[in-house]
């Protein structure tokens, strides 16, 4: 959960500046379903970070990634496909 208040800005701010310049963003370091819910309500819906996965090796995160079943649209953010 965010715990800074202004934490809570620096992200709405910067995410609405990349919007406004019409770049794609993404979160680094997100660790909890609640800063993923946070990011998402403030139109940022890319993200990496423990939620997801730790570092892992590269053969490992190949596995990681062939088993899920993604899209990435141009100039856009990866899509989980049901």
């Amino acid at each position: 959960m965010l715990v800074d208040p202004n934490d809570a800005v620096i992200v709405k701010t910067t995410v609405a500046l990349a919007r406004t310049l019409g770049l794609a963003v993404v979160a680094d370091g997100v660790e909890t379903r609640e800063q993923r819910t946070f990011l998402a309500l403030n139109g940022c819906g890319a993200y990496q970070g423990y939620l997801i996965s730790p570092p892992v090796p590269l053969e490992e995160f190949e596995c990681l990634l062939g088993s899920m079943r993604i899209a990435i649209p141009a100039g856009g953010a990866p899509i989980k496909l049901a």
